[in-house]
């Protein structure tokens, strides 16, 4: 057992942090997993799907309370503590680099899906109820129960390029805490166990949003280390009982409440599936015209870059400015246009409907193999290329229809 949840840790939690294995603590006889002390790794927003790096990154504490012998009956408890995070803006690289890095994006993309099960074939009623077993059973259990605890939450963003004139900005998210559980109809927290209706309540404290423009409020954040880094931000999380933080500009002004949700497990046309109350005490939002200009020129950077991603392939591998060498800047320009054009030009084309036919069979064909482990390796190359090329939407109907044809 041990080894099972140190692997799940590894497996979903390595992704966003380092060293997980190595600083896992389970102690199985008691189902606790502690992780303490985390850093982030500098791709861990990467699945934002935008321009935006992380420069350092904090995560306190992270507890699994998991009661193995009463899995069906017991809570599952999901804790995590302080997580700070400074993020900037992301310089655009190597046409190679951005290339895998947006491929590792979409795989990280693909394997939310298969968690979410989006890659399955719908199933009806009676197949669904004849096949569900006791790993679907317990698995349903757990979520009907599961109980999640967020607290002292810091996400700045640091800014000197979008701009373009020298202005630096900060923006951030503050929250005190948000707590997750499970209740019963009169809202009380109960744990409930075969009831065709879910019911949550998120107890929201203290989420504010900031976007400093004034000098004396943008001064960037250099810790010497991650322990002073969480204690810095830790410090400007507006908290009830606690003196007020730095002087930040509000976007959003401190603001809690309760969000209470009922879910319907079985459609009906009776009922709405998923209804969901939101009782907050009042929300403040206000915007200066410096916040409003800042805003503007970080729209106008993340839409420049996400456009000079799309025609990095054809960009000259060269430091020199256009005004020093135009001819390769204007060829830069030309094939960029003339892709837009013939793109929009060629999607419905029968050459482009034939080219999309040949890569459903062949993805189709290759994912079979290798979710029946008959995936030989020369044709493990094909199957990546594939995916490279290939839109997401189209690559989970893709694996939608294969795993259709399996469970026939």
């Amino acid at each position: 057992m041990e080894k099972l949840a140190s692997y799940f840790l590894t497996k979903y939690l390595g992704n966003y942090v380092e060293g997980i294995s190595d600083n896992l603590n389970v102690k199985v006889l008691s189902g606790n997993a502690v992780v303490q002390n985390l850093r982030l790794k500098s791709n861990a927003l990467d699945k934002l799907h935008l321009p935006v790096i992380v420069k350092k990154g904090y995560l306190g504490k992270l507890t699994l309370e998991l009661p193995w012998k009463s899995l069906s009956t017991d809570p599952a408890i999901i804790k995590l503590e302080d997580l700070y995070i400074i993020a900037g803006p992301r310089e655009l690289s190597g046409a190679q680099e951005e290339t895998q890095r947006a491929f590792m994006t979409k795989l990280g993309a693909l394997h939310l899906a298969e968690l979410l099960g989006l890659d399955q074939p719908q199933k009806t009623e009676k197949k669904e109820a004849k096949n569900e077993g006791y790993f679907d059973k317990l698995v349903t259990k757990i979520v009907d129960n599961i109980q999640i605890y967020i607290d002292r939450v810091h996400i700045r963003y640091e800014d000197h390029l979008s701009s373009g004139h020298g202005n630096s900005f900060v923006g951030g998210v503050t929250l005190e805490k948000i707590h997750l559980f499970s209740v019963n109809e009169k809202w009380e927290t109960e744990n409930i166990l075969g009831q065709p209706t879910i019911r949550k309540a998120a107890e929201l404290t203290n989420f504010a949003v900031y976007w400093n423009t004034k000098p004396e409020n943008t001064k960037f954040i250099d810790p010497e280390n991650l322990e002073e880094m969480g204690k810095q931000l830790g410090e400007q999380i507006f908290q009830t009982g606690k003196p007020s933080p730095v002087d930040h500009q509000y976007l959003i002004k401190p603001v809690s409440g309760l969000l209470k949700a009922e879910i319907m497990k079985e459609l009906s046309l009776d009922a709405p599936r998923v209804f969901l109350d939101l009782t907050v005490s009042s929300i403040q939002f206000q915007l200066d015209p410096t916040q409003y200009q800042r805003t503007i020129d970080l729209v106008d950077h993340l839409t420049l870059y996400a456009n000079s991603v799309n025609f990095s392939k054809f960009r000259p591998e060269t430091t020199e400015r256009p005004n020093k060498n135009p001819r390769i800047w204007w060829e830069f320009a030309c094939k960029s246009v003339l892709h837009t054009v013939s793109s929009k030009n060629s999607a419905w084309s029968w050459e482009t409907m034939k080219s999309k036919k040949i890569n459903r069979d062949q993805y189709i064909a290759l994912y079979k193999q290798k979710q029946e482990n008959k995936l030989e390796a020369s044709d493990s190359k094909k199957l990546e290329d594939l995916e490279k090329a290939l839109p997401l939407d189209d690559i989970i109907l893709f694996r939608k229809l294969t795993n259709a044809k399996i469970l026939r």
